[in-house]
């Protein structure tokens, strides 16, 4: 590979088809950062170590934690759908930019910014703190937690959050449902879903046990920028094909 491919959108794309490299490995250990960082931030310091105990407070006063909690918890939907739709359409400029397009595709980025909003913000605060807690139980038992997490990966990531995503690539690109359907099924057949449960059980697992209700979705959205990137750079190949073909 040469130093020229070395960039962040193909080393999420290696990932996402299943290269064998060090750039799985790389993803796992940025999810593990955020993670870590997540959990740091969301609980209280212990009294045992005096100086760790200050960080938390100097954090508190820089940035006003509270007032952001605060703003997450009173106005769920709201945040949710600001949160996600502008992560996604981050995601989305970062993608274009490393694809070194001549020009920012806006009406691309607005889609990825509305499937964002909608779908991963609104929608998935929706099925994650109001359906599941109905079906499964409002407490983190190990019980509750698992027919989420089974939930999610089975019934939601496979014929909702997945698929939806083709579906906006296919508007994006003036293609029909029909073949954005198309497409999703055969990624589907070439592994995409053991790619999908392969990251997204461990990191539901922990958003399900021990991350707060209302910032759940700020969890998912830390993680799902990455896969984001993901699918805005199969975008950008999908693009550059087309243009190819019409030479």
């Amino acid at each position: 590979m040469s130093p020229k491919e070395l960039r962040p959108s193909r080393l999420l794309y290696e990932i996402h088809i299943g290269y064998p490299s060090q750039s799985r490995k790389k993803l796992l250990a940025i999810v593990s950062m955020s993670i870590m960082t997540l959990l740091f931030l969301t609980t209280q310091a212990t009294p045992t170590n005096a100086f760790l105990g200050t960080i938390p407070a100097i954090i508190e006063e820089q940035f006003n934690l509270a007032a952001i909690a605060g703003f997450y918890e009173s106005m769920p939907y709201t945040s949710a759908f600001i949160t996600c739709g502008i992560n996604s359409s981050i995601a989305d400029y970062i993608a274009q930019f490393k694809a070194k397009t001549s020009e920012i595709n806006f009406k691309r980025n607005n889609a990825f910014f509305l499937y964002g909003g909608l779908y991963l913000g609104i929608a998935q605060y929706f099925i994650y703190n109001k359906v599941f807690p109905v079906l499964f139980g409002a407490g983190n038992s190990t019980t509750a937690v698992i027919f989420k997490v089974m939930a999610d990966m089975l019934i939601v990531a496979p014929f909702f959050c997945v698929p939806l995503g083709y579906l906006t690539k296919a508007i994006v690109f003036r293609q029909s449902l029909a073949s954005g359907l198309a497409k999703y099924w055969k990624e589907v057949k070439n592994g995409l879903l053991l790619k999908c449960w392969s990251l997204w059980i461990p990191v539901q697992l922990l958003t399900f046990s021990v991350v707060p209700e209302h910032l759940r979705i700020v969890f998912v959205a830390s993680v799902s920028f990455f896969w984001s990137i993901i699918l805005s750079s199969l975008a950008s190949g999908d693009l550059k094909k087309g243009k190819k073909s019409q030479i």
